[in-house]
């Protein structure tokens, strides 16, 4: 179990935790610990999902995160509009 949340925790490979297990006089295979984490990493998930802080509440979107391509059509719209009162002036 302490391979399988070495891996889920650092950012460790399986050949870098097998020769973690090797120094303490463990011998395992890094394809046997790829097994041990694709077996036992839901169980770990859900016994750690009671100690998570709760949600808090719904997310919304603000105004300004929208996408930058919505950002360039209001410049856009916003230069022909500035564009179309110029010429307006114009032919007065």
């Amino acid at each position: 179990m302490q391979a399988v949340s070495w891996s889920l925790r650092y950012a460790l490979s399986y050949r870098e935790i097998e020769e973690m297990l090797l120094e303490r006089g463990l011998e395992v295979d890094h394809s046997t610990l790829n097994r041990w984490v694709l077996a036992y990493a839901p169980a770990i998930e859900r016994r750690l999902r009671m100690f998570r802080k709760p949600h808090c509440g719904s997310v919304r979107v603000d105004e300004t995160y929208k996408d930058r391509r919505d950002r360039a059509a209001q410049i856009a719209m916003a230069q022909q509009a500035a564009l179309a009162r110029q010429q307006a002036g114009q032919q007065c």
